[in-house]
């Protein structure tokens, strides 16, 4: 049980409806008693304004939980979290991990602040909070006649839902003689109720809503199913998604076609309501950056979207997120292709790699064929192919058919970053000539993308330069205005560039008052003591430790205030750079050293010996036998007859 259950219980609270909001509760609570708004907001949660009850995450939780009566299910803040507030809506398509976390915060905490900017509420395309309660005219009078009492819906009140998903009906937020909710004189005022004698004239929530309403109903019924949902089975929504996009062929190999996705949700939605949620998926006839990077590899780790964004994607790609769920549960157990190795290290392989890797061997059928044996599409085969650098040879007809001389230079292309359509309208070869060209020497894939990104980027930073030589004096907002592709790009990307062509005029202005600190003494003082630090640390004698600039940053008590603002200390860093020690050059010291120390002693050099000495794993004196032997002559150390270096 949470909430702190100090303090004198309320001697009356009512039971919440189903899915009724904190604030709705606490209406009815005022309609029961004689107690004024303001004291009841204050023996409730200690403060007199309702405007954080109204807030996308309610605040004061705890505080309402200590005060109802003992034996009230309010009694749990969780509860409240988990039945009373928007919070599974926003953590749906998150782990269950951490839609648990997420409601053990929200219950424990006095303010919702920190946990709306962690959620990325303040960046949703849809105002994420409604600072007015929205009803439904038609649910206030069906529930009056079944309960006797009307309430708020959290349903209504969650992001882009301005229809009722049971009724269709627009949603209200008040009256439209008295005003928006809540109105004045009545800060807990329930839904239908107002100063008007024949009771409230409904105020509709919108008043430029798109003529097409179908697309608004479905959204509203998604999110209903959402926030009354325990959330999503599936493991990553952003995988999911894309592989959905890729089996109904929206994508170019193994990545996600920008555009193809775009007309997908503009086909489903309609370019009026995506632009009246604030998600239009065209940007100067290009398809917007949300598109562009909201299923792209390795955006897993980035700032949290929006969930109106992944249902935007959903919805082109399925009829409802119950379908979602049901194709997720079914394709739980099926083997997905994985990214392209970082490294050299051996990669865990799905279960049909093996079967894949004989088939290749024996070389009796295609990549297509191979792909039909084992069960799985072509586009997962060709990623398992590239991921583990294999080679699938040319097919002579292939060969024969393109010729040699147009496959070298299509490979020369590739390596210098060609776009693939270019490549294709120059040599008249199709999409699939082309990832068979590929294939047929492995890493040329990767060679491809790295040069496509510095091609980009060296496009981007070219748009950027002309924008700047038109408008001199365009600041980081203007640049986001006008040019917003090249915008996102250059400040996921190349941040540090973007920030020395446009300076932040702000710290400009910061900098302008008097320093408090004798910057510039400090410089001095410190540039002394990193200096003597670098002495004691690279002096003979001592077994060596490496002269890293961290290690001596730490040791001189500089280590945060050098990395918050490096320019503070230009001495500091002139001695840094000139006397840092690379790792090859602390490799030759340490080895020196332990060379010393069994010439000392007298004791031959070999490699076993010598790497307990220096503590230096055996394959890396291995690689550098030349520079052992030549300091074993220097140090006149004599060298084992039987061992690697003789």
């Amino acid at each position: 049980m949470r909430g702190d259950g100090n303090g004198v219980p309320f001697p009356f609270f009512p039971q919440p409806a189903k899915g009724e909001t904190v604030y709705s509760v606490l209406c009815r609570c005022s309609a029961r008693t004689a107690l004024h708004e303001s004291h009841l907001l204050e023996e409730l949660t200690g403060q007199r304004r309702c405007a954080p009850l109204l807030a996308a995450l309610p605040g004061y939780l705890p505080k309402i939980a200590a005060r109802v009566p003992q034996g009230h299910p309010w009694r749990d803040t969780t509860i409240i979290v988990r039945d009373h507030t928007p919070l599974p809506y926003f953590t749906y398509f998150d782990r269950q991990s951490e839609r648990e976390a997420w409601v053990r915060k929200l219950a424990d905490a006095m303010t919702s602040h920190p946990f709306s900017l962690s959620l990325g509420l303040s960046r949703s395309p849809c105002q994420a909070s409604t600072p007015h309660p929205r009803y439904c005219p038609t649910c206030i009078k069906e529930d009056r006649e079944m309960e006797g009492f009307a309430w708020f819906k959290r349903e209504h009140q969650l992001p882009g839902v301005t229809a009722c998903w049971i009724h269709e009906t627009t949603l209200a937020l008040g009256c439209s003689q008295c005003g928006s909710y809540p109105i004045k004189g009545m800060a807990l005022g329930m839904p239908g109720k107002c100063c008007c004698s024949q009771g409230a004239s409904p105020l509709p929530c919108t008043t430029n809503q798109p003529v097409r309403t179908e697309p608004l109903v479905w959204l509203a019924r998604q999110a209903a199913f959402m926030v009354n949902s325990s959330g999503t089975s599936c493991d990553n929504i952003r995988k999911a998604l894309r592989e959905a996009a890729l089996e109904r062929s929206w994508g170019r190999g193994s990545l996600v076609d920008p555009t193809r996705l775009a007309n997908g949700m503009e086909n489903r939605f309609g370019r009026e309501v995506l632009e009246w949620l604030g998600a239009p998926v065209w940007t100067e006839g290009r398809p917007a950056a949300w598109v562009r990077r909201l299923l792209r590899k390795g955006s897993e780790a980035h700032r949290r979207s929006s969930p109106v964004l992944f249902l935007l994607v959903l919805g082109a790609l399925y009829d409802s997120l119950e379908e979602f769920e049901e194709a997720t549960e079914n394709s739980a157990n099926i083997p997905v292709g994985l990214r392209l190795p970082s490294t050299s290290e051996e990669l865990p392989r799905p279960p049909w790699s093996e079967e894949l890797f004989r088939l290749l061997e024996a070389g009796t059928c295609g990549l297509p064929g191979i792909a039909k044996r084992i069960g799985v599409p072509v586009y997962k085969v060709i990623d398992e192919v590239r991921r583990h650098h294999w080679r699938v040879l040319l097919s002579p007809q292939t060969r024969k058919k393109i010729g040699d001389e147009k496959i070298a230079a299509i490979k020369e292309d590739l390596r210098s970053g060609v776009k693939k359509t270019a490549i294709m309208q120059r040599y008249c070869c199709s999409e699939w000539a082309l990832t068979l060209i590929e294939l047929d020497e492995p890493g040329l894939n990767a060679c491809y993308r790295k040069a496509g990104k510095q091609s980009t980027q060296q496009g981007n930073r070219t748009r950027l330069e002309q924008y700047l030589a038109i408008r001199p004096t365009a600041t980081r907002s203007d640049v986001m205005k006008a040019l917003p592709g090249v915008y996102d790009a250059l400040i996921t990307k190349d941040k540090e560039w973007f920030y020395r062509q446009i300076p932040d005029k702000r710290v400009a202005a910061i900098k302008t008052r008097k320093e408090r600190v004798d910057w510039a003494g400090t410089d001095r003082q410190k540039a002394a003591e990193v200096s003597s630090i670098f002495d004691r640390m690279l002096a003979p004698g001592v077994k060596p430790v490496q002269a890293t600039e961290t290690a001596v940053l730490k040791k001189a008590g500089l280590w945060t205030r050098y990395r918050n603002n490096p320019k503070k200390f230009p001495l500091v860093n002139k001695v840094l750079k000139k006397r840092s020690e690379l790792y090859e050059q602390f490799l030759q010291r340490q080895v020196a050293w332990a060379v010393k120390q069994m010439a000392s002693a007298g004791e031959p050099i070999s490699i076993n010996k010598l790497r307990r000495v220096a503590g230096v794993p055996a394959q890396l004196l291995r690689d550098r036998k030349d520079m052992v032997i030549k300091v074993s002559r220097e140090m006149n150390a004599a060298i084992n007859g039987r061992s690697f270096f003789a």
